[in-house]
């Protein structure tokens, strides 16, 4: 009899822990802006210079772009160059979500000459996508815009 007392008290146990509310994790992580103002200001204006049959994706990671096929030689050195790397925005096919460009709005940070800008460009050029550089300013004029991006050569 005491043999059933212990099994009673186990399942009271096990429904009693079961019950609790787990507890709470706080986590230490705090919400930014997607965007810069810069880069916001930008924005507005490619929604503004852009065919609307198309669509700006912002902050893409380069990794969901292209890919590194399974079997390359040094395959995870050349995803290295990708992983964890982003491009500003793209422009897509509204329809087909066909990449058409990225653009990069080069701010101070951003020397033409860099090692880094200058891979990314190889890296874009090597899956056809085109890469734009556009400096960063405090006012954009659509024209100018939609000249820089051209996608009339897309």
């Amino acid at each position: 009899m005491s043999k059933n007392k212990g099994c009673l008290f186990f399942l009271v146990d096990m429904i009693a822990k079961a019950s609790k509310k787990k507890e709470e994790i706080s986590y230490p992580y705090k919400q930014k802006k997607l965007l810069s103002k810069a880069e916001l200001s930008f924005y507005h204006c490619l929604l503004q210079a852009i065919p609307e049959d198309c669509i700006v994706m912002c902050k893409c990671r380069i990794e969901d772009l292209m890919y590194v096929p399974r079997g390359t030689e040094n395959h995870m050195k050349y995803r290295g160059y990708i992983k964890s790397r982003h491009v500003d925005f793209v422009i897509c096919d509204k329809q087909t979500m066909h990449t058409k460009l990225a653009i990069e709005l080069d701010d101070k940070s951003h020397k033409s000459t860099s090692e880094t800008d200058k891979r990314k460009d190889d890296i874009f050029e090597s899956v056809k996508i085109p890469l734009k550089r556009i400096k960063a300013q405090k006012t954009y004029n659509i024209e100018e815009i939609q000249k820089k991006i051209n996608l009339n050569e897309v």
